[in-house]
This record gives structure tokens, C-alpha cells and sequence, in this order.
């Protein structure tokens, strides 16, 4: 007979069999959530069992597909839960000699036979998305189960992860580690796993001597009890059998969800599952529990009364015979054969002991009480030891029955010890009262064996009851937790291939140490015939047709947030990649703390906390990543500068001419106010700081520019030697990379692309000329060889796009393992011991946290936000501080003096041709204009128009330029919250070393509150002179010849303003914010009073803090401050991580040839 008429004699016989059903009222079996019997495709199973092989390891259940469509495979774990309306093939990784030989998903022909480097390899390309060369960032912790905790084992690891390029790897067993994972310094770590617990009291990362032990039962031993218990109840499914995988599936699965341990919970219930094997049609059963859900549980707390010895029940996988003339083959037949006949006579051994059989059959034979005594008192139950000895336990309390149930388990007397007793037993071993205390304090039970409803709160309960009373008095809370309870954000986790696990039980170790020492790593690929079953893992969702991942479990009490794994028969090796602390080192993976108080919140520590994600902490944070070593959180109070991962849809930050649509919105913006100006006739003026990453470089108006040699070389004899010219030009250029190349005094390779205005537009060529026609220099580049001048200005603007130091920094860096960032996270107190910086505390969605630096905290916020910050941790004048009820730190009464800025009036004319942005602005033309940007990043979206500009001196004498000129060939009004009425050019012009100095100081406690701010503007007669000078020499370039045919009636200040009181007056009414304060946190020597940081950037008095950002300038530079922060920060990080300073000297400088004149 054929197949086909086997086939179709078989379906006959189905048909029949279904009529009879129908006859006496019997329904059909319903098929459960597997594969369905019109898919079947029956194995040859004859064969199979007469090869000694169980149909389940061969099954294949497949269906031919008319279309040719791909099928899918899925191991047998799944096979439970796989959709009945698709296709799989089901089969097992076999070993050479019986692979899968087909073709098709699956098969030995289209397997990857790989070792753990390309599997490894594989998944941290394609699932954590990390390219390999990148791995020199990371540093690989490899936990290994107790298991594989041999040396052979990890030099093979080693050597592999070595190769792959790591900067470190530390291999360690995993229940050392679980405390790292859930956020603790110390607990006792209770790790229930399938076939054996382990306890051990852990601190640090260390565990203490002599408390770890080694309990052989484990989760499986409660699936094998619960079993016994459902049989003696009653339970349908009576042909289960413990060696087969599917049915010990099945088991756990029940046990997971039906057994508790909530002894409020009694009485009978009625549940039903599903089940098919190949060779059986799928059947539906319907059972009734009750005590048996909580009893089979008790299983881990009275070994001894359920006679748990650890007995291997479970033989997961058989392999083939392999190849014969294959010596490691040989070795593994001889070894297998040895181990099957010492596992036989040990089970035969066993049997008066354990007696599963006769325990069966009572439970079949005898009603439903277990009043009787299960085994003779006379039997010896051995316990697995640990690195201690476990002395003989005193004798079980009884298991106190429910009422609904009359049901009593007697004493017994035993070795073995419960999980509560081992917990204390391992705890009591400590060597010190208060490290018990602390163990006692936190218990963190990780694996899967104890995945019970109301597990924790039992366990707790048993903890407190039991412990001695001495500590019962002391121990205020006993805290058992069953998950991780503060994740530390640093950790990425993925299960790796399970090359190393046994492919016959998850007991046997795989590589055996007389193997490796002969073959070496060739033993991978003889041993590791692999199939990736069903793509790591990844299922497909049959409604959308795509894979879907998981992206989040817990593995042994460890967040995991990657979904690569590969499910294969045997134990998993978790591979962990962790971004890297200076704080963990290869022999100890210790995490260093500060106080013993603290210990338990400093798991969440980093080596270097920056505040603020601006101009300065964009740069630190990229530089300080760099080295692998070093681990950086930054911390940003605004949000992050792209929408979705998108810059257009974030356009009002990235396209350059929309620069003033967040210049006047507090979305992204501090909108601070001053106190009104005593002497600009009360004004209260508007200062923006950027909030959101990137800080201000995300709102500046994108100019470039560096100041003048002399203003760093004026730092240095203010006090802060090693900032002069010469110091810090080398970080200008290491930061820089200019559109025109490097040179002496431009960069040609940093983070920060600079370039030139693309538009040429006329009246910028005209101001240029006019700028000649009145005598001044045209120079080439105002950032290098000369400043005074007039010419082209540099833009951080970079193909279209503003180029902040989000875009330049940040984003680069965001990726490296050891480098983390949040976004909308206020930072409200710095956090010291005495007077040393030990982290920060913040809010972010309302909650108020902690994290903690274990080597400095860098202040990043600005002028304003970091002396804020400052003082509301306690550093400041004693006395203010006081006032507010602010505990002082340290008395340091420059905090918040010294405040510089720039003040600058807009000279605006009247243009008599219809060429400035004024038609720009009409909303067709702005509808244009975005358009164009958001498709190709071109036109005059792409630029921010300021592209000419000069420096030139005020009058004879002045050494160099204190006069800065903004060209704008359009008409600003009111911060730009009002668009232009006419066609205008204007000249943004103002002095750039203002003799007027303010201050700051906080209005409350409030870290919400703003500070009161006072810049004390044109509070000098030098400050008012130099703005007449400003306006009379503004309007001598417009009365040049080159704007002649441009020029218009002067619109502001109008030609009704003419004497110097009438020029004073407009400059009081009209004049603005330059937007550039600094000089809050004054660098300079401990000596002087007003100084709050040295020449090293750290807060003087205290330990541990620095200040990076414009607010340590000595004095204002010549300029916009954005370049000169970015070069701050570059400098303060090399500063930070212990580098030389670099050093060009004798760069030559411009000098006016006589200062007898002021051109």
C-alpha cells in the first residue's frame, strides 16, 4: 500500500470514528492552541522507537504548502502555544550523525553550525544593534551558574570574548551579581532555579565566607510533587511521563499557574488544559484542585517530609549516536554509557527511599487524605553541601491543614534543609551582628523555581518567625524581593546561545576539562551542531504577518531589555554587556561606596554626573565617554531636540532662519526675566536660555565666534594660569571642523562643523564695502590671525542645519554602553558628605530621586542655573543662604557675582528696494521656504542671515576691538515676537567689556523659583559713552557710498536723535540683551574672594564638584560666548581626565600698527 492510500485509509478510519462519537452523544476533542490535526504529518514512529529515540525528539509535524511558502520552526517548548491556523516544522538541535536532513527551515543543510564567536557576534550586531568595532567601549560580565563555574570553561569564554574586541571581560557566578542587578549593595540572594538552589549573603558584589550552599531540589521537584498531589486527585492526564519534555512542559506550566502560597486561599476548583503529542489527537481535560496548589510549594520549605533528595526525573534531551570513528564521540559514548548505568543503579538504590512508584500508586489506591506516613523514619535524607557543613536539622513542623480539606502531613526527621531554614542557616554564618542585620534586612530570590502567587509575602512571614530573637528586635523590616525593585539603567542583558549547556540533561556539563586541555576551542565546533530555531526567538504575529519581540523579561534577577536568544534543550548562558564603572574592577565587581549610609542607594552611581546637556555638557559628556572606562549620566531639564528621532519635525529648533520662534517660547526655553534697570528707565529685560538639549546652542543665533587672543591671555593674569591664548587655541581647533580646511588657526576634524553664509546677499556685500569706505579693515578671518576687521562670520551651521552641540556632541556619543542621559530631569540639590560631592538629587515626572557620583559631579547649566544650583545645595554667602534656611555647605561669597553680558541696540534703515526678508515673512513665502527646507535643507530656511559682521575699537588707545557689529539685512523687532512691518536692514552693535557688573541670588528655597537676576546695565559713565560711540559710528558706515542706492530714512533711533542725551535716552529705552551672560561662578585662586572655581575647574572648599561652562569666565570675552564655552569644556575635560594640556606657541596675533588712531 502506498502512503497516499495509506494516507487516505487513515482519514476513512478518522471519519468512522467521528460518526460513532456523534452516535453516543460523545464530542470531538477539541484541539488546543498547537499544531491542528489537519496539518499533521505522522512520523514514522516504529523506527523511531526501535532506535531507543522518544518521538517527541524527531517529531516533525509539517504540511506540504501549494504556494510554496516559507514555513516556519518552532522548538517544542512551544509547541504548546504556536497558532493552530499556521505551518511549522517542529524539531530538536540533534548532534551529528542525525541532524534534520532536509532542506527546508531547520534542516543540517541549512543549519548554522557556529560557535559562540559567531552567535555571540551575531546577535550583538543585529539585536543590541552594537557595531563590533564599537566593542572596545564595552566590557563584557559573563555570569555563569554554579554549574560552569570551572576554570577550563573560562579561559574558553575569555579567550572568545577577547577576540571579539571587549575592553574587559569579568566572568563571575550569577547569584555574586544579582545584587548589582536589583539595585542593592547587599542581600541575602536566594537563587531557586529548575534542579537546585543556591543561598548565599552577598555585599558588594563579594559573597561572605562560608554562607554560600548548595541545596539539590528545585523548581522541577515541585512540578514532580504537584503531579503526585493532581494524581491523587484526581488528574485526567494519567499517561504524563516525567522524562518526556512536552509533558514536563506541561507540568511547569500548570505548577506556574495554579500553585500558590496563600493560605487564605482553600477549597476545590475546577481547571482544564490542553495537550497533543505526534502521536495522539489533541484532547481537552478538565480537572479539579485544591490543597494540592498550595502543598506541592511547601515541597521547597519540608524537603524532607516530600522526600526531595534532588533526583534528576526529567532526561530533556537524547542525542544520537554520533560518528564512530569520532574520537570525541567515542569519549562521549563511553562517559554516556558509564553515567546511564550509575543513574540506573542510583534510581534502584533510591527507590526505598523516595519511592515515587509506590508513592503513585497509594495516591491512586487511597482516598484523599495524606494522614499516613509516605516514607520509614529510618531513611537517611542526604542534603547537598555548599562551602559549609549543614548540621542535622531538628524535626519538620507538621503542615497544618485547611478546613476544606482533610488533609495532615506527619513529622519527619531528616538532613535536608527547607529553603526558610537554609536562608537562615546561610545568614547566620556571617561573621559580623550588622551584616546580618543587613542580610536579614534584604532577601532578593531570583531564578524561576519560586514563581508562586504570594511567594514573597510567605517567605517574609517564615524569615521573621524564625529568625533569632535578638535580631527580631533590631530588624525593623524583613524585605523580601522577588523582583528587581530599582533597575540600574546601565545594564543590557541578552540570553546567548546555549553552546556550553549539556545537550542531555542541564545537569552534565558539556565540555569536559580533559577535553578542552587536548583539543582547545576546536571542541566548539565539533560540539556545537546548531540551529537557530525559529530566529532567536522572535515569533511571528500572524495578524500583521511581522515579527514581533519582546523586548523586556526578567532572567535571574536581572532586567533584560534585548530580546536575542536562542531557546535550544539545556541550561542558557546569560551573556551580560555592561557599561563599564570605574567602580567595578575584574577581581572583586565590586561598586565602591562613599558611607556606609548610603550603600544601599549607591548602586545607581556613576563615576562623573554632569548637569545640564547645554554648550559645555553636550562636549563633557562625549569627551568623558571616550574612555571606556569612565561610566557618565547626564542630566537635562529639558527635553530632547528631536521629535521622534526626527529633526524636521523639530524644525523650529534645526532650521536655521526659525532661530526666533524658540528664542520667545518657553517650551524649550528658561524665559528669564532681570529685576527692572535702574538706569534703562525701570525696564525689566528678557534673557532666553536654552532648555532642551543642546541648551542654548539649540536657540543662539548661530554666530561663531572665538573672542580675542588677548581676552584669555587677560584670564591667565586674573588668576588662572594655563588659560591664556596660547592654552586654549589648541581646543578651538580640536573641537572645530571648518568648511575651509584647517589651518594655524582652524580646525579640521572635531565634532563641530562651522561654514560660511551661502546667500551673498547684496546688502551684506554692501555693509562690507561701506565698512571699507569708512576705513576699516576687511579681514579674512575674524576667528583667526585677525579679529578687527569687518567680514564673513562663521555659523555652527552644517548642510542646512544647526549644528548644536546636541547635534555635534551629544547624539555621537549617545550609543556608547557606558554613557546614559535624561531628559526633563531637574536637578534641585547637589548631595554632600561634610563637604564632599557624592551626587545629586532630582525630579523627573513628579518623583524625587537620588543618584550618586563615585568620582565627581560637573556642573553644566550656565551662568544662571549653576551658581542657582550652588546655592540651594549650600555653597554661597553664608549669610543669604542662612536667611533662606539653607544649611550651609560652605561659605563661598562669589557665587553668583561677577555677572557679565553683552547689551547691544539694534540700528535699523530703511531699504528702498524690496531685496531684505521682509516678503519672507509673508505666509506664502514662509510656506515656501519651510517646504524647501524640510525636503533638501537649501534655501533661506537654511541660514540664519546674521553672515557679516565686524570688530573695531571704540577710540585711540583701546590695545584691541571692543565694538561688535551683527549685520542683518532685515528688520527685528521686539526679540523677533513681532515680524517686520517694512523693508529694513539693521546693525545689531554693542560694547563688548562692559564696566557694568551684577550679580545673582536666589529668590527662595524653591528650586522652581527663578533667581533674582541683576546685570546692573549702564551703571558706568565708561558703559554709556562707549553706546554713544556705537550709534555715531553705526551710522557713519550707513552714510557710506555703498549704500547709497539702499539707503532709506533711518527708522531706529531716527534722525530726531542726534545729541548725546538724546542718543543716551534711546539707548536706555531700546537696548537688549545680547543674550550672553557669564562669569557667575568666576574662575581664579583660592586667595581670592570672589573666585568659586580654580584653575582646574573645581569648586573651591569642596571635593568632588566642578563648574564647566561660561559662567567660570574670569571676564567676558570679545564675542559670542557659545565658542568659547564649547573650548571651555574641551579644555576642562582633558583637565578632568588627567591629560596634558595642549599648547600652541607663538601663533602670531593682529596689532593695530599705532593706537595713536582709532582705524
Amino acid at each position: 500500500m502506498t502512503q497516499a492510500e495509506k494516507g487516505e485509509a487513515e482519514n476513512g478510519k478518522d471519519k468512522e470514528r467521528d460518526r460513532e462519537r456523534e452516535q453516543r452523544g460523545v464530542k470531538r476533542p477539541i484541539v488546543p492552541a498547537a499544531v491542528p490535526e489537519s496539518l499533521q504529518e505522522k512520523p514514522e514512529s516504529t523506527e523511531q522507537r526501535q532506535n531507543g529515540l522518544k518521538m517527541v525528539d524527531q517529531a516533525i509535524w509539517s504540511k506540504k504548502m501549494s504556494n510554496g511558502a516559507r514555513r516556519i520552526p518552532v522548538s517544542p517548548d512551544q509547541a504548546l502555544y504556536v497558532n493552530p491556523l499556521d505551518c511549522y516544522n517542529i524539531h530538536w538541535p540533534i548532534r551529528r550523525g542525525q541532524l534534520n536532513l532536509h532542506a527546508g527551515p531547520g534542516g543540517s543543510l541549512t543549519a548554522v553550525l557556529a560557535d559562540l564567536e559567531v552567535i555571540w557576534s551575531h546577535a550583538i550586531q543585529k539585536y543590541l544593534e552594537i557595531p563590533l568595532k564599537d566593542l572596545k567601549y564595552y566590557r563584557c560580565i559573563l555570569l555563569i551558574p554554579d554549574i560552569y563555574n570551572k576554570q577550563h570553561v573560562k579561559e574558553l569564554v575569555n579567550m572568545i570574548l577577547m577576540k571579539m574586541g571587549f575592553s574587559g571581560i569579568i566572568v563571575h557566578q550569577e547569584s555574586v551579581c544579582a545584587t548589582f542587578g536589583s539595585g542593592l549593595s547587599s542581600a541575602c540572594i536566594v537563587d531557586v532555579g529548575d534542579q537546585k538552589t543556591s543561598v548565599c549573603c552577598v555585599e558588594d558584589g563579594v559573597s561572605h565566607r562560608n554562607t554560600r550552599l548548595c541545596l539539590a531540589y528545585g523548581g522541577s521537584d515541585v512540578s514532580r510533587c504537584f503531579y503526585w498531589l493532581m494524581q491523587r486527585a484526581g488528574f485526567p492526564y494519567r499517561d504524563c511521563q516525567l522524562a518526556n519534555k512536552l509533558d514536563c512542559l506541561l507540568l511547569q506550566h500548570l505548577k506556574e499557574t495554579f500553585c500558590h502560597l496563600d493560605q487564605d486561599i482553600s477549597g476545590l476548583q475546577d481547571h482544564e488544559f490542553q495537550i497533543r503529542h505526534p502521536d495522539s489527537p489533541a484532547l481537552l481535560y478538565q480537572f479539579r484542585l485544591g490543597d494540592e496548589k498550595l502543598q506541592a510549594p511547601m515541597a521547597l520549605f519540608y524537603p524532607a517530609t516530600f522526600g526531595i533528595v534532588g533526583q534528576k526525573m526529567t532526561i530533556l534531551q537524547h542525542r544520537s549516536q554520533g560518528d564512530p570513528e569520532d574520537p570525541h564521540d567515542e569519549h562521549y559514548l563511553l562517559a554516556t554509557q558509564s553515567k546511564q548505568e550509575q543513574s540506573a543503579k542510583a534510581t534502584a538504590d533510591r527507590k526505598s527511599m523516595s519511592k515515587p512508584g509506590a508513592f503513585e500508586g497509594e495516591l491512586r489506591g487511597q482516598s484523599s487524605d495524606i494522614s499516613e506516613r509516605i516514607y520509614p523514619q529510618e531513611v537517611e535524607l542526604g542534603s547537598s553541601q555548599g562551602d559549609c557543613m549543614i548540621p542535622g536539622n531538628d524535626s519538620e513542623e507538621p503542615l497544618t491543614a485547611h478546613m476544606s480539606r482533610k488533609t495532615a502531613i506527619s513529622q519527619f526527621e531528616g538532613k535536608a534543609l527547607g529553603l526558610d531554614k537554609a536562608i537562615l542557616h546561610s545568614i547566620d554564618c556571617c561573621a559580623s551582628d550588622d551584616t546580618k542585620k543587613k542580610m536579614y534586612s534584604s532577601i532578593l530570590v531570583v531564578g524561576g523555581g519560586l514563581m508562586f502567587h504570594k511567594a514573597q509575602e510567605f517567605l517574609q512571614h517564615r524569615i521573621l518567625n524564625k529568625m533569632p530573637p535578638s535580631f527580631r528586635r533590631v530588624v525593623e523590616n524583613v524585605e523580601v524581593i522577588t523582583r528587581p525593585k530599582d533597575m540600574d539603567p546601565r545594564l543590557i542583558a541578552w540570553k546567548g546561545g546555549a553552546v556550553l549547556a549539556c545537550l542531555d540533561t542541564t545537569q552534565e556539563l558539556w565540555i569536559y576539562q580533559r577535553e578542552w586541555q587536548r583539543f582547545g576551542v576546536r571542541m566548539l565546533r565539533e560540539r556545537a551542531a546548531f540551529v537557530w530555531v525559529n530566529h532567536w526567538g522572535f515569533v511571528r504575529n500572524s495578524a500583521s504577518d511581522k515579527l514581533s519581540v519582546k523586548m523586556s523579561y526578567l532572567m535571574k534577577g536581572f532586567k533584560c531589555h534585548s530580546p536575542a536568544m536562542c531557546k535550544v534543550a539545556g541550561s542558557l548562558f546569560k551573556v551580560h554587556t555592561l557599561r563599564n564603572t570605574l567602580g567595578i574592577n575584574e577581581r572583586q565587581f565590586k561598586i565602591s561606596r562613599a558611607s556606609s549610609q548610603l550603600s544601599s542607594e549607591k548602586a545607581n552611581s556613576y563615576n562623573y554626573i554632569i548637569v545640564g546637556a547645554g554648550s559645555a555638557g553636550c562636549v563633557l559628556a562625549n569627551r568623558l565617554t571616550e574612555d571606556p572606562q569612565s561610566t557618565v549620566l547626564l542630566l537635562e531639564a529639558g527635553p530632547k531636540d528631536t521629535l521622534l528621532g526626527s529633526k524636521r519635525l523639530m524644525w523650529k529648533i534645526h532650521m536655521p532662519a526659525a532661530l526666533t520662534y524658540n528664542l520667545c517660547d518657553e517650551k524649550y526655553n528658561w524665559y528669564y526675566h532681570t529685576t527692572p534697570q535702574r538706569h534703562m528707565d525701570n525696564r525689566v529685560m528678557y534673557w532666553p536660555r536654552g532648555r532642551v538639549w543642546g541648551g542654548s546652542s539649540s536657540l543662539n543665533a548661530m554666530v561663531y565666534i572665538r573672542g580675542h587672543a588677548e581676552d584669555y591671555n587677560r584670564w591667565s593674569s586674573q588668576g588662572a594660569p594655563g588659560w591664556d591664548y596660547e592654552h586654549c587655541l589648541p581646543y578651538f581647533k580640536k573641537a572645530q571642523t571648518h568648511e575651509l580646511g584647517p589651518d594655524q588657526y582652524r580646525g579640521g576634524n572635531g565634532p563641530l562643523h562651522v561654514s560660511r553664509g551661502k546667500t551673498k546677499h547684496p546688502l551684506h556685500q554692501a555693509f562690507l564695502e561701506a565698512a571699507q569706505q569708512a576705513g576699516y579693515p576687511f579681514t579674512d578671518d575674524m576667528n583667526g590671525y585677525q579679529q578687527e576687521g569687518f567680514g564673513w562670520m562663521d555659523m555652527t551651521i552644517h548642510r542646512g542645519q544647526r549644528w548644536s552641540t546636541a547635534s555635534a556632541y551629544l547624539r555621537p556619543a549617545i550609543s556608547r554602553p557606558n554613557f546614559s542621559v535624561a531628559e526633563k530631569t531637574l536637578v534641585t540639590k547637589i548631595l554632600f558628605q561634610g563637604t564632599k560631592c557624592i551626587g545629586v538629587e532630582y525630579v523627573k515626572n513628579g518623583q524625587k530621586k537620588k543618584v550618586f557620583a563615585n568620582k565627581e559631579v560637573i556642573l553644566s547649566g550656565g551662568a544662571i542655573n549653576s551658581p542657582q544650583l550652588l546655592m540651594l545645595s549650600g555653597i554661597g554667602n553664608a549669610d543669604d543662604l542662612k536667611k533662606l534656611g539653607i544649611p550651609v555647605v560652605c561659605h563661598l561669597p562669589g557665587v553668583g557675582q561677577n555677572l557679565q553680558d553683552h547689551l547691544e541696540v539694534y540700528v535699523q534703515q530703511k531699504c528702498t528696494k524690496p531685496i531684505t526678508l521682509y516678503s519672507a515673512q509673508k505666509p506664502l513665502n514662509m510656506v515656501r521656504i519651510g517646504l524647501e527646507w524640510l525636503w533638501k535643507f537649501t534655501g533661506e530656511g537654511a541660514t540664519a542671515h546674521l553672515e557679516s559682521g565686524g570688530f573695531i575699537r571704540s577710540e585711540p588707545g583701546v590695545p584691541h576691538p571692543d565694538i561688535q557689529f551683527h549685520f542683518l539685512p532685515s528688520q527685528v523687532i521686539d526679540h523677533g515676537r513681532v515680524a517686520s512691518t517694512t523693508e529694513a536692514y539693521q546693525v545689531h552693535v554693542g560694547p563688548m567689556r562692559s564696566t557694568s557688573v551684577g550679580w545673582l541670588k536666589l529668590k527662595s528655597s524653591d528650586p522652581n523659583d527663578h533667581p533674582i537676576i541683576e546685570p546692573n546695565y549702564l551703571s558706568t559713565e565708561r558703559d554709556i559713552w562707549e553706546f554713544r560711540q556705537c550709534v555715531k559710528l553705526t551710522r557713519e558706515i550707513f552714510a557710506q557710498k555703498a549704500f547709497e542706492k539702499f539707503r532709506g530714512p533711518e527708522i531706529r533711533p531716527g534722525d530726531h536723535v542726534q545729541s548725546d542725551k538724546e542718543i543716551d535716552a534711546f539707548v536706555r529705552q531700546k537696548a537688549d540683551s545680547a543674550y550672553h551672560p557669564s562669569c557667575t561662578c568666576k574662575m581664579g585662586q583660592p586667595s581670592d574672594s570672589t573666585a568659586v572655581v580654580d584653575p582646574q575647574t573645581k569648586v573651591i572648599g569642596v571635593e568632588n564638584l566642578r563648574v564647566v561652562d561660561a559662567s567660570i569666565m574670569p571676564s567676558v570675552v570679545t564675542g559670542n560666548l557659545n565658542a568659547p564655552t564649547i573650548m571651555i569644556a574641551e579644555k576642562a575635560a582633558d583637565i578632568i581626565k588627567g591629560l596634558p594640556s595642549l599648547q600652541e606657541k607663538n601663533v602670531p596675533v593682529y596689532k593695530p600698527k599705532t593706537l595713536e588712531t582709532q582705524r
